[in-house]
C-alpha cells in the first residue's frame, strides 16, 4: 500500500456533505476518513443545493471543499425531464450540475502533479461517467454504491394508481440499465454491505470488488439516556420511500399499540414528520431537529418503519448505538449485524409490529437487555477500527490495480 507521503490526490464526487446525523452523510463521513488514510489531498466535490456549513468541524487541512450547485425540483418535474434526457429521474438533480462538476474537475486535474484518482459516491451521482471517461481517459475511477437503486425503488411499481405504477415501471427499467452501465464503465465497484454485494450479482450480474461499509462516531451516542419506558421514538425524513412506511405505521400500527398501552407516546423527528402530529393519539411531530440525541433520549424503544429501500439502514444502527431497543421492519434490518430477539426485534407484518412494541413496553427487563446487547454489538461492529481494517485493502487494490476490465459476471 502506498503511503500518504506519496502525495497522491483523489477527487470525491458526492451527493451530500459528510456529517453525523443523516444516513447518507454518515456514510460519506466514513469513506472520507478512509480516503484520508491513503491520499495526501482530497478534493471533495459535492452536488448540493446548499454550501457546506460544517467545514470548521474538520480540522484536517488535506480536504478541499468544492460546491457544485444544483436545484431540488419537484419529483414529477424530474420524471418529465428524465424522459427527454439520458438519465433516470433519480439522477436528474445531479445532472443539473454538469458544468460546475466538469469545471471543478478540470481545475483539479490541471493543478495536480499526477492525474488524480476518482471515487463517485452513490450510483445516481455517476451521471457524468461517460463524459469523465472521454475527457480524462487516464483517470482511475471507482463507484461506491450506497444502495442498489433498482431494488430500493422496485416496491413503488406495485402501489398507487395504474398510471403511477406504469410510470414507476418505466423509471425502474431505466434505473436498471443506468446502474448496470455505470458499474461496467468504472474500474472498481464497491458495495456498502455483503447483502448488497450478493444482490448486485443476483439482480444485475455485476461482480463487486469489495466492501466499503460504514463506521459511526460511537462516542457521540455512548451516554444517551435510557428514556421513558412508554415513549417510542422515530427519526427519519418522511420522503418518497420512507414516508410510506411511516404513514402505514401511524395509521395502522400505532392505534393498536395505544389500544394495548393507553398512555404510550410516539415522538417523530425528521423533515416532514410535523404533519403526523396528533395530540389525541399521543403523537408528537417535531420536524427537523438539530441534534438527534435530543430525541433519542426521550424513549427506550426506537421504531424503524421503512418498507422501501436498500443498503444499510443507518438510523437503525444509530438507535442501537444509543442503547435503544430497536423494532424494525424486515427491510430496515437488512445489512445490519445481529440476531432478531437478541440485538433488535424484527416484525414481519403490521399486526406483529404492534404486538412487539406493546410487549417491549410492558416488559422493561427484556427491553433493557435488548438495548444493552444492541449498544455493545453496534459499538464493536461499526467503530472506526473494523471499518478501516476492512476498507484498507480495498483502497490499496484501487491504488495499485490500473487496468480496466469487464464488470459483468
Amino acid at each position: 500500500m502506498r503511503r500518504v507521503t506519496d502525495q497522491r490526490e483523489i477527487i470525491i464526487l458526492a451527493p451530500a456533505w459528510p456529517g453525523e446525523t443523516r444516513g447518507s452523510c454518515i456514510a460519506l463521513r466514513a469513506s472520507l476518513l478512509l480516503y484520508l488514510k491513503h491520499f495526501f489531498l482530497v478534493h471533495y466535490i459535492c452536488i448540493s443545493d446548499r454550501p457546506f456549513d460544517g467545514a470548521r468541524e474538520w480540522p484536517e487541512d488535506r480536504v478541499r471543499w468544492i460546491h457544485a450547485p444544483t436545484v431540488n425540483s419537484p419529483k414529477w418535474l424530474r420524471f418529465l425531464q428524465s424522459l427527454a434526457g439520458a438519465h433516470p429521474a433519480v439522477a436528474v438533480r445531479y445532472a443539473h450540475a454538469r458544468r460546475a462538476v466538469m469545471h471543478a474537475m478540470r481545475n483539479v486535474v490541471r493543478r495536480s502533479p499526477e492525474t488524480p484518482f476518482l471515487v463517485i459516491e452513490d450510483i445516481p451521482t455517476a451521471c457524468f461517467i461517460s463524459r469523465i471517461s472521454r475527457e480524462f481517459p487516464e483517470m482511475h475511477v471507482a463507484i461506491r454504491s450506497h444502495n442498489i437503486i433498482e431494488k430500493g425503488f422496485e416496491p413503488l411499481c406495485h402501489v398507487g394508481s395504474i398510471v403511477q405504477r406504469l410510470c414507476w415501471r418505466l423509471e425502474l427499467a431505466r434505473m436498471r440499465r443506468f446502474e448496470k452501465s455505470v458499474c461496467e464503465a468504472v474500474d472498481k465497484v464497491w458495495a456498502i454491505s455483503q447483502d448488497d454485494a450478493r444482490d448486485y450479482a443476483d439482480r444485475l450480474s455485476v461482480r463487486t470488488d469489495g466492501i466499503v461499509g460504514v463506521c459511526m462516531d460511537v462516542d457521540r451516542y455512548a451516554h444517551v439516556q435510557a428514556g421513558d419506558a412508554k415513549t417510542i421514538v422515530h427519526i427519519g425524513t418522511a420522503d418518497l420511500r420512507k414516508g410510506k412506511g411511516l404513514t402505514d405505521f401511524v395509521q395502522e400500527v400505532w392505534p393498536q399499540v395505544r389500544a394495548k398501552v393507553a398512555d404510550a407516546r410516539l415522538v417523530l423527528a425528521g423533515r416532514g414528520t410535523e404533519s403526523y402530529a396528533d395530540p389525541e393519539l399521543g403523537i408528537e411531530g417535531l420536524g427537523f431537529v438539530d441534534d438527534d440525541r435530543d430525541v433519542l433520549k426521550q424513549g427506550r424503544i426506537f421504531v424503524n418503519t421503512q418498507q422501501i429501500g436498500a443498503g444499510v439502514q443507518l438510523k437503525s444502527v444509530v438507535a442501537m448505538l444509543a442503547g435503544k431497543a430497536l423494532v424494525s421492519t424486515s427491510m430496515a434490518a437488512e445489512g445490519i449485524d445481529g440476531q432478531d430477539g437478541e440485538h433488535f426485534v424484527v416484525a414481519k407484518s403490521v399486526k406483529e409490529m404492534a404486538a412487539r412494541i406493546a410487549d417491549l413496553i410492558l416488559d422493561t427487563e427484556r427491553t433493557s437487555r435488548i438495548a444493552q446487547n444492541a449498544r455493545k454489538l453496534a459499538a464493536d461492529v461499526y467503530s472506526m477500527a473494523p471499518f478501516m481494517d476492512a476498507g484498507n485493502p480495498v483502497l490499496a487494490a484501487f491504488i495499485n490495480d490500473s487496468p480496466k476490465r469487464e464488470r459483468s459476471t
